[in-house]
């Protein structure tokens, strides 16, 4: 990956049906459309992340996005839903070119954000 630099890959997987990654900020736009073309369901944000996961690795050290697709059963991987899945590629690819280089350092889900508290003044 070091020498590549992609800016984009997509790795499909087994079996869950839904697409990964709506629930991280550098992900989420690129994530959120490719659900919408393909008609794959989206990542609940409410969970745990998936830590220690290639997705998760490449996006806090990498610039670009990786968004890891869980196809549906082998029983409903169908020629034509291949076509629509790789066309959303191309398209999702094409229309979202506005891609942050940053490497992003993921937040324990889990630990909860303690909200500021405001002054009188209006500001912490």
């Amino acid at each position: 990956m070091s020498n590549l630099r992609p800016d984009a890959m997509f790795v499909y997987h087994q079996d869950w049906n839904m697409v990964l990654g709506t629930c991280n900020w550098k992900t989420r736009p690129y994530a959120l459309r490719y659900a919408k073309l393909t008609g794959l369901k989206r990542e609940a944000c409410g969970r745990a992340s998936y830590t220690g996961t290639m997705g998760s690795w490449y996006n806090s050290n990498f610039p670009g996005y990786m968004l890891t697709v869980e196809l549906p059963g082998s029983k409903k991987v169908t020629a034509k839903r291949v076509t629509k899945w790789r066309n959303s590629v191309i398209t999702s690819s094409r229309e979202l070119l506005d891609i942050d280089p940053t490497p992003v350092t993921p937040v324990d889900p889990v630990t909860p954000v303690t909200p500021v508290e405001e002054t009188e003044s209006g500001t912490s």
